[in-house]
């Protein structure tokens, strides 16, 4: 992947090593998605699968996983 680990950015645990973010996404159920910071920037932004699954359309949302997204 790159010279720096990956982080969940909602709890914080560290994506599995692997050869690629293709292989992250495509074998361990990582998703990477785009928001903008404070600055209006647009980031991106890992989530591990427990967090994922809280946060995809469709999911009930819990007060944690109400901040606003633009996309």
């Amino acid at each position: 992947m790159s010279d720096h680990a990956t982080a969940c950015c909602e709890c914080g645990a560290s994506a599995p090593n692997v050869n690629t973010n293709y292989t992250l996404i495509s074998q361990t159920g990582w998703r990477l998605s785009r928001a903008p910071n404070v600055g209006g920037t647009i980031v991106m932004e890992w989530r591990c699968p427990a967090c994922w699954a809280k946060r995809k359309p469709g999911a009930p949302r819990t007060a944690r996983s109400l901040r606003p997204t633009r996309y």
